[in-house]
């Protein structure tokens, strides 16, 4: 009922909305992961109308769930879902600055920190992942806190 050209506002609103609805229900079956396949999709079209220049925060919110979205998403092609996401991230952390939305950076760190991490990549994992225990530190978050050391302690494991 309502066409991107018409309303483009609404339109990428409809999606967004439709894949929170999709990212947040219960995966009780097998058609779940269909569902999270048409959550990313929403996504992608709900950013072709927020773009970070005239909708900064709507962008940053799509941008983070897409990102978010194929990290979690079961796939025969992780680890290229897993490349995009650390793309989509660091668009993220450009908006996401550390002087007005700390935790909102350190949650975003500590997402790309865990995507690189899971990729093999642990000297950059390690990198946004120590920063974001600093934020979260700083802003005494302990649980965030030991949810980043978790990752941190695994990685050491890995490398040992």
């Amino acid at each position: 009922l309502v066409l991107r050209e018409e309303a483009p506002l609404l339109w990428a609103s409809a999606h967004a909305n439709l894949a929170t609805a999709y990212l947040t229900m219960p995966m009780v079956e097998a058609s779940g992961q269909l569902r999270l396949g048409v959550a990313a999709q929403s996504l992608r079209s709900a950013l072709r109308v927020y773009t970070p220049e005239q909708y900064p925060e709507q962008w940053a919110s799509v941008q983070l769930n897409l990102a978010n979205s194929l990290v979690y998403t079961p796939s025969k092609h992780q680890a290229e879902n897993l490349m995009e996401a650390v793309e989509l991230y660091e668009g993220v952390l450009a908006a996401r600055d550390r002087e007005t939305d700390p935790l909102g950076r350190a949650r975003v760190l500590a997402n790309q920190g865990n995507a690189l991490a899971h990729l093999g990549i642990f000297d950059q994992a390690k990198a946004k992942l120590y920063e974001a225990r600093f934020l979260f530190e700083e802003h005494q978050d302990h649980d965030s806190v030991r949810a980043v050391r978790g990752v941190l302690d695994e990685i050491a494991r890995q490398l040992a």
